[in-house]
């Protein structure tokens, strides 16, 4: 995909549970450089330039990993890496309401040294705004997802999916 011309950016997403402190969390491997640009996260402190250091190897940690361990900018975690402990920096904490144990982002880079783990769980596909041929790359992409009995959601599609389960999940409370 990243071959494809014409597409702004690709996001290779990991998500897997951990332990740090003998508490459950997750760690997400990312590319940085495509969420700086297509993304906009909120930040406790700062803005977008929080994913400079993340491109050098810190991390960045969801405000409940911050509330929970105390945690904040600057400090260094460390995490039990495929080769043993690996000390990590601190660069930013973010909002992030996907978990109330606490999620720990990193460089896909970074989590594939730390951890030795290629998997992932999806692709971030990001177009610029003024792609000239929009409508046939999103079909582009949706013939190759398909070819290969994988799922594609466009950003509307995916809203409405997650706003379908916390439909369903409050309506029993």
């Amino acid at each position: 995909l990243r071959s494809m011309p014409g597409l702004g950016g690709v996001d290779p997403f990991r998500n897997v549970q951990a332990t740090y402190r003998e508490t459950p969390i997750f760690i997400s491997a990312v590319d940085p450089s495509v969420l700086q640009k297509y993304t906009r996260f909120g930040w406790l402190k700062g803005g977008d330039e929080n994913w400079e250091p993340v491109k050098n190897g810190a991390v960045i940690i969801s405000e409940s990993f911050f509330r929970r361990f105390g945690t904040k900018a600057g400090d260094r975690i460390v995490l039990n890496g495929a080769h043993g402990p690996a000390e990590l920096r601190v660069a930013a904490v973010f909002y992030d309401y996907t978990s109330e144990h606490g999620v720990v982002m990193m460089a896909r880079s970074a989590y594939l040294q730390i951890f030795g783990d290629p998997t992932i769980n999806s692709l971030g596909i990001f177009l610029d705004a003024d792609a000239p041929r929009r409508p046939e790359l999103l079909e582009e992409v949706r013939q190759r997802a398909q070819s290969r009995g994988l799922t594609v959601y466009n950003r509307d599609q995916l809203h409405g999916s997650i706003l379908s389960v916390f439909d369903s999940t409050f309506a029993v409370t």
